[in-house]
């Protein structure tokens, strides 16, 4: 979460290639501490983001969470 904050906060224009950047950095964060020791090996996780902008949402999902649209 820390590292798709860091890179969506200097995002001034919200898309989906900049969600998909903030998500795959966010990815290989995990990815490069689950190589970090031997109790994190195969370590993952799931996540959702919702950015709104100029009346447009932008949801990233990775994983078996969910994003719901409630009326």
């Amino acid at each position: 979460v820390k590292v798709f904050a860091e890179n969506m906060k200097n995002v001034s224009n919200v898309t989906a290639t900049a969600m998909r950047a903030a998500v795959d950095q966010a990815n290989e964060a995990v990815f490069q501490a689950a190589q970090q020791s031997d109790q994190m090996s195969g370590m993952g996780t799931t996540f959702s983001a919702l950015a709104v902008q100029n009346e447009t949402a932008y949801i990233a999902h990775v994983g078996d969470s969910r994003v719901y649209l409630l009326r």
